[in-house]
């Protein structure tokens, strides 16, 4: 009888982690953040965008971080620099504030890439 209760005991432990795991760790989806930001100095435009992975209760996944590819399609002729800070954070640095930029963001995590267009100024009043 005592065995049981530890075997009973050892497999709801098993089961809880697995669970746990599943529900809060592993990803289920990318979500991206664009923040927009402005250098006084140079009058330039900084578009800072984040990735954010998923969990199946739809908040940030634990321990976890979710790299991601990227491709302009539209705008790159009005673009100064790009940089990759690490992996889950890409810079965009604009020289003309009414030019409209469109970029593609492919992560492993997602099934399908995402298509986020920067906004123009007009809708920035920063």
């Amino acid at each position: 009888m005592n065995k049981f209760i530890w075997f009973f005991i050892g497999l709801i432990i098993v089961l809880f982690a697995v669970l746990f795991y599943f529900y809060y760790i592993e990803i289920y989806e990318v979500s991206y953040q664009v923040e927009y930001l402005r250098d006084k100095e140079s009058n330039i435009i900084v578009y800072e965008i984040v990735s954010y992975p998923l969990n199946a209760s739809g908040t940030k996944a634990l321990f976890r971080k979710a790299d991601f590819s990227f491709k302009i399609l539209e705008g790159f002729e009005n673009i100064e620099d790009i940089y990759k800070i690490d992996e889950i954070k890409l810079q965009i640095y604009i020289r003309d504030e009414f030019s409209n930029i469109v970029v593609e963001l492919k992560s492993d995590y997602s099934r399908y890439s995402s298509i986020i267009e920067l906004p123009l100024k007009e809708y920035n009043k920063a």
